[in-house]
């Protein structure tokens, strides 16, 4: 008898061999969940396959081989010029990447990778695609030629900028450029993250700005949160302190308003104001 066809009975219930296939198929599926590279390469191997399970491949939380593996893929039809859905699949790698099981920096060769996506479409008229593209490197570390090229391009993009300002480690030429850019006075409105980029332990003494921008940029360095807290009550303007505390709540420290309310408190007992 055909095998699809013959009628099997199982635990009280008969079904036939095409309805226990879908049943074995859809509980691999769910497997994916618990073992995703061993059953991710059963059922994605192209970019047609990553469109088609996107909804699947949006809810696993994938670890970095599987993420390699899909953004192999990708790579792979760009670099051959292949026809596919470009802007749904990387729309799929950004939550992929965003939901991934670890948030450890990816290896080298998967950043390189992604870096080539980002180089790809950092520059589209499509401004979605801009960000999607961004979160693909945010917060890894990236190669001296990486940034070296970043720098080079920052002026024919406003998501080019955003990924140098918010870069999370410090680097010499990141600080070499923020130090260009506040000396040309660019950038003016993002003026809190350039200082920010050249804070190391305390404000540097030519820095010339108002007290919002120097408190916001405390909060933008890459200090320690000690290191933050010193600086704010060294520079906290005590009339205009709106800016502290909104850093302050921020950051988690509460001395700045302690601090506040202990100063306005000696003013009303100086000006014998019963408190």
């Amino acid at each position: 008898m055909n095998m699809l066809c013959e009628m099997i009975f199982l635990g009280g219930i008969s079904m036939d061999a095409k309805e226990i296939n879908n049943h074995f198929t859809n509980l691999k599926r769910m497997r994916m969940h618990f073992a995703p590279y061993k059953y991710l390469q059963q059922f994605v191997s192209t970019t047609t396959d990553i469109y088609e399970e996107r909804y699947l491949l949006k809810e696993v939380l994938f670890d970095d081989k599987s993420i390699d593996y899909i953004v192999q893929i990708i790579v792979d039809d760009l670099y051959e010029n292949r026809r596919f859905r470009r802007v749904e699949c990387l729309k799929v790698l950004k939550t992929i990447i965003r939901n991934r099981s670890s948030q450890a920096t990816f290896s080298k060769g998967l950043i390189e990778k992604l870096f080539y996506l980002y180089q790809t479409y950092i520059f589209t008229s499509n401004e979605e695609i801009q960000w999607v593209v961004s979160t693909f490197i945010k917060d890894q570390p990236l190669t001296e030629d990486q940034l070296i090229w970043l720098i080079e391009n920052y002026q024919e993009s406003d998501q080019i900028v955003n990924t140098l300002l918010r870069y999370p480690f410090r680097n010499q030429l990141i600080t070499d450029w923020a130090r260009k850019v506040l000396d040309s006075s660019e950038l003016q409105n993002r003026m809190s993250e350039v200082i920010g980029i050249l804070i190391n332990e305390d404000i540097p003494e030519d820095i010339d700005c108002d007290n919002e921008t120097l408190i916001w940029s405390i909060y933008y360095s890459k200090c320690t949160k000690s290191q933050k807290k010193k600086m704010i009550l060294k520079y906290l303007d005590y009339e205009e302190y709106s800016p502290a505390i909104d850093v302050a709540y921020r950051l988690g420290i509460e001395e700045i308003s302690k601090t506040l309310l202990k100063h306005y408190r000696g003013l009303l007992k100086s000006s014998n104001v019963v408190v």
